[in-house]
């Protein structure tokens, strides 16, 4: 059995809390692409709770970014299967894990450079105790 919904508007909420057994054995098959207010919005309300070390501006930018990096994961693989004939398919589950996967790295490489930031304070603490003992 085959049923064709539209998740634009309300309407899809409704149906999915009032039948939830519709939803609970099947597959979801998207089949357009997301536009971009979409995978913006998206992005946006990931981001909105991580925190990061920047203006309001540059997140702002990076929201924006993050919709069209997928966009251009999505046309670079119509172009790949021009030529090579192979299908890479970019899901809605794939720009989730791109978000999550940019979340993870922001962490780890924010903590290297606190560690590398720690280890140059003490380097010139020692630096200038140094100093003053030549002196």
């Amino acid at each position: 059995m085959i049923l064709a919904f539209s998740p634009v508007g309300t309407k899809f909420r409704t149906r999915a809390t009032m039948f939830p057994s519709l939803f609970s054995q099947c597959s979801i098959d998207w089949f357009l692409p997301w536009p971009k207010e979409a995978l913006v919005d998206v992005s946006g309300r990931f981001l909105s709770v991580f925190n990061m070390d920047c203006t309001k501006e540059v997140k702002e930018e990076l929201v924006q970014h993050m919709g069209e990096c997928h966009n251009m994961v999505r046309e670079v693989a119509e172009i790949y299967f021009a030529a090579m004939r192979k299908q890479v398919h970019t899901t809605p589950k794939s720009y989730l894990s791109f978000l999550a996967m940019y979340k993870s790295l922001y962490t780890k490489k924010w903590s290297e450079i606190d560690v590398a930031q720690s280890s140059i304070k003490s380097g010139l603490e020692k630096l200038n105790e140094a100093t003053v003992g030549v002196d």
